[in-house]
């Protein structure tokens, strides 16, 4: 008897399939149809364009234009303006402030001293830790907004966490 039952499910099948291959044989030959159709109907519309085509006047005569006359120049080609140059004078070559930079500077190259003093030299380290400092709170600020705006608060942990390892 199980036998039986499974023929009639594989019959069943097989009928299905000729159901589907039928169906999907009427869908192509209505979109053969269709499209013959519409081929038919472009290739009568460019017929019609076509005839009228023929029918425009492209005998169209351009006059003749003649460039205006300019003439030969004979006028006096211009001079340049002359300009005042209002440089500072050099400080003489041989003068004491030429002298005392080369000292200084012969000086710092051979006893390998810094250019600039240890104090000015704090004073650019300060300045860059304070801007570290403003990008830190800022970075600390962007993280607080960004979980404010999910609408709901973190875990203090993780908030931490995110802090502290950025």
């Amino acid at each position: 008897m199980a036998e039986v039952e499974g023929i009639e499910k594989r019959w069943s099948l097989f009928k299905t399939a000729q159901d589907i291959v039928d169906t999907k044989f009427d869908d192509g030959r209505d979109y053969a149809t269709d499209a013959l159709r519409v081929a038919t109907e472009t290739i009568n519309d460019l017929k019609e364009v076509s005839s009228e085509i023929n029918t425009i006047d492209t005998s169209i005569v351009f006059p003749v234009i003649t460039p205006p006359s300019l003439g030969t120049f004979s006028s006096v080609a211009p001079t340049a303006p002359s300009l005042d140059i209002n440089f500072p004078d050099a400080p003489p070559e041989t003068g004491d402030l030429q002298a005392a930079v080369h000292d200084k500077l012969l000086a710092d190259i051979t006893d390998s001293t810094p250019a600039i003093t240890s104090s000015v030299e704090d004073s650019i380290f300060k300045r860059d830790f304070e801007r570290s400092e403003l990008v830190l709170a800022d970075t600390i600020d962007k993280i607080n907004d960004e979980w404010s705006k999910r609408g709901f608060t973190l875990p203090n942990a993780m908030l931490l966490s995110n802090i502290t390892h950025r």
